[in-house]
C-alpha cells in the first residue's frame, strides 16, 4: 500500500478544490487587500475632502466576503454545470454552503452585538 496520493485521485479531486476555493480565495482576497490598504494609506485620507475615497474602500472590504463570494461561487457553478463538469459544481456548491455557515456563525453575531451594544463597552 503506497503512502503516497494516486494521481488519478489528484487529478479527481482538484477539480472540486478549484471549486471550493476559489470564490473563498476571490471574496477574501478582495476584503484582506482593502484592508490592508486602508491600514497602510488611511492616515493620508483622514481629511473630510476624501470621505469618498474612503467610503468606496470600506464598500469594497465589506463586499468582498458578503457579496463577491458568494456570486463567484454561483457563477462557478453555473459554469461547470454547463460544460458538464460535476466536481467544479460540487466544489462550488459545497463554498456556497460555507458562506451560509459564515453568515449564519460570524457575520449575524456580530451584527446582533454591534447593534445590541453599541456604545456601551
Amino acid at each position: 500500500m503506497s503512502i503516497f496520493i494516486n494521481e488519478e485521485v489528484k487529478k479527481r479531486y482538484l477539480h472540486y478544490w478549484f471549486g471550493l476555493g476559489i470564490p473563498i480565495i476571490i471574496g477574501f482576497g478582495i476584503t484582506l487587500f482593502s484592508f490592508i490598504f486602508l491600514m497602510n494609506f488611511g492616515e493620508n485620507f483622514l481629511n473630510d475632502k476624501y470621505f469618498f475615497i474612503v467610503a468606496i474602500i470600506v464598500i469594497f472590504a465589506n463586499s468582498g466576503h458578503l457579496v463577491i463570494w458568494p456570486l463567484s461561487a454561483w457563477w462557478l457553478k453555473s459554469h461547470a454545470n454547463t460544460i458538464g463538469e460535476e466536481r467544479i459544481e460540487n466544489g462550488a456548491r459545497m463554498s456556497i454552503k460555507l458562506y451560509l455557515v459564515w453568515i449564519v456563525f460570524v457575520i449575524l453575531p456580530n451584527v446582533w452585538f454591534a447593534i445590541n451594544f453599541n456604545g456601551i463597552v
